[in-house]
C-alpha cells in the first residue's frame, strides 16, 4: 500500500514525495521474508525511476525483482509470476528499447494464463480482466516486433476475456488504437479511441473520461479532420476547467495531451498558452517524458513562428528529457534534431 501511495504521489505531480514513499516501501519489504511484497515494491519504484529517466536505477531494481522471481518461481502464484514478467517487459522496452526481450517476457507470462483460475485471489482484480490486460500488453509487444496480425489476434482474445466490462474494454480499445497507429491506420486508431471515449462517462473517473476524449482528438488531428479535432479539444478543455475540482491534481495530464493534439492540428498559439498553464499549475514538476514532449511541441511551434532564439532552449530541453527514452530512429527525435540543426 505504501508503494501504491508513492506511485499516486509521483503521478500527481509530487515526484519527490512519491519516490520517498516508494523507497521506504522497498526497505520495509526487504526486511520481510515473503517474496511477493518485495517484488511488488521493487517494481513500483522501478516504474518511477524509469519515468524519471533514471534507467540504470530502474533496471537495477528490476534485476533484483527478477532474481526473486527466479528463486521463488515454484512457489509464486502464477498470477503474481505473470504480473512480474509483464512489468519487467515494460521496463526493458522503455529503458533498453529491447523489444524482442520484452516480447519474450510477455510470451512467458501468457503461457502462465491457463494456470490462473477464475477464482484466483492473489491479484487485486478479477482474473479474467487480468488475463485481458496481460494479453493487451502482449499485443503491444507483438506489434512492436512487427507481428501485427498476431497482435490483432491477441487483442481479440483480450476483448473476449474482458466480456462486457466497460473499464477493461476501454483499456483494450486503447491498445487497439495504438496497434492501428503503429500500422499507420490513423482513421482506425481514431475510431478505436472514439469508442473508448463513448464508453467512459459513468464508468471512468472524470480525469480518465476527459483524457480519453483528448486522446481521441489527438489521433483525429493527424487525419484530415483537424478542425473537428481542434473543436473537440477546445470543448474538452473548457469542461476540464469547469470540473477541475473533480479531476484533481492530475488535470495537467489533460492539458499536456490537449497541447499535443493541438500541435498535431497546427494550433501553435494554443500550444504555447497551454505550456504556460502546465508550468504554472505544476511548477514544472512533471515526469521527464511529459516535459520533453511538451518542450518539443513548443520548440517546434516557436520555430514555425520564426522565433529560433526562443525555440532552441525548448528543443534542447526536449532532447535532454527524451534522449534516454527515444530510440535514434524515432521520427519524433529526428524531427527535434533536424529543427536544431536547421535553426
Amino acid at each position: 500500500l505504501r508503494g501504491v501511495f508513492g506511485s499516486f504521489l509521483y503521478s500527481s505531480g509530487q515526484p519527490d514525495a512519491g519516490l520517498a514513499a516508494a523507497r521506504a516501501a522497498v526497505e520495509q519489504a526487504r526486511r520481510q521474508s515473503l517474496p511477493e511484497p518485495r517484488i511488488a515494491t521493487l517494481q513500483q519504484l522501478a516504474d518511477m525511476e524509469s519515468a524519471a529517466g533514471r534507467c540504470d536505477a530502474a533496471m537495477a531494481l528490476q534485476n533484483e525483482a527478477r532474481d526473486l522471481v527466479q528463486r521463488h518461481a515454484r512457489r509464486l502464484p502464477p498470477s503474481i509470476h505473470a504480473a512480474a514478467l509483464a512489468n519487467r517487459a515494460a521496463s526493458l522496452s522503455i529503458c533498453q528499447q529491447d523489444r524482442p526481450g520484452a516480447l519474450a517476457l510477455t510470451s512467458e507470462a501468457v503461457a502462465l494464463l491457463p494456470r490462473i483460475g477464475d477464482t484466483d485471489l492473489d491479484i487485486p482484480m478479477p482474473p479474467r480482466l487480468f488475463k485481458s490486460l496481460l494479453l493487451s500488453l502482449h499485443a503491444h509487444f507483438l506489434s512492436g516486433n512487427q507481428r501485427i496480425d498476431e497482435a490483432r489476434v491477441a487483442l481479440n482474445h483480450a476483448l473476449e476475456f474482458a466480456g462486457p466490462d466497460p473499464s477493461t474494454r476501454i483499456t483494450i480499445l486503447r491498445a487497439r488504437a495504438a496497434l492501428e497507429y503503429s500500422d499507420a491506420n490513423l482513421p482506425a486508431a481514431a475510431a478505436a479511441l472514439e469508442q473508448a471515449a463513448q464508453l467512459a462517462p459513468g464508468v471512468a473517473s472524470p480525469f480518465e473520461e476527459l483524457r480519453l476524449r483528448v486522446m481521441w482528438a489527438r489521433r483525429l488531428a493527424e487525419t484530415p479532420e483537424k478542425a473537428r479535432a481542434a473543436q473537440i479539444i477546445l470543448e474538452t478543455l473548457a469542461e476540464s476547467e469547469r470540473r477541475a475540482a473533480e479531476i484533481g491534481p492530475l488535470r495537467w495530464m489533460i492539458l499536456a495531451d490537449a497541447s499535443m493534439a493541438l500541435f498535431n492540428a497546427g494550433e501553435c498559439t494554443r500550444v504555447l498558452e497551454l505550456g504556460r498553464e502546465i508550468q504554472q499549475s505544476t511548477n514544472g514538476r512533471i515526469p521527464p517524458q511529459w516535459r520533453g514532449n511538451q518542450a518539443a511541441a513548443e520548440g517546434l511551434c516557436l520555430m514555425d513562428q520564426g522565433r529560433p532564439a526562443e525555440a532552441r532552449p525548448r528543443l534542447e530541453q526536449a532532447l535532454q528529457d527524451l534522449g534516454p527514452i527515444l530510440p535514434a530512429a524515432s521520427t519524433w527525435r529526428r524531427r527535434i534534431e533536424a529543427a536544431l540543426e536547421n535553426r
